[in-house]
C-alpha cells in the first residue's frame, strides 16, 4: 500500500479491498524486498521482550 491507494471497507462482507490495478501490484511486488533479519534486535530490549511474548493478530495480539 502506498500514499493514494484506494482502500475500500465493507463491514457487512468483512473484507478489505486494495484498489490497484493488478499490474501495478505485480510491478511493486517484483521491486520488494524482505525487511531486515529480526536478529538485529538488541537482547534484553523492549523490542525484543515483544517479539518474544506477543500473540497472533488472530487473538488479539496480547501479551
Amino acid at each position: 500500500m502506498r500514499d493514494g491507494d484506494t482502500i475500500v471497507i465493507d463491514p457487512g462482507a468483512r473484507t478489505l479491498s486494495l484498489e490497484v490495478p493488478a499490474e501495478e501490484i505485480a510491478r511493486r511486488m517484483a521491486g520488494w524486498r524482505a525487511p531486515a533479519s529480526v536478529a538485529q534486535v538488541r537482547p534484553g530490549s523492549v523490542h525484543d521482550k515483544y517479539i518474544r511474548l506477543v500473540s497472533s493478530a488472530h487473538y488479539g495480539c496480547v501479551l
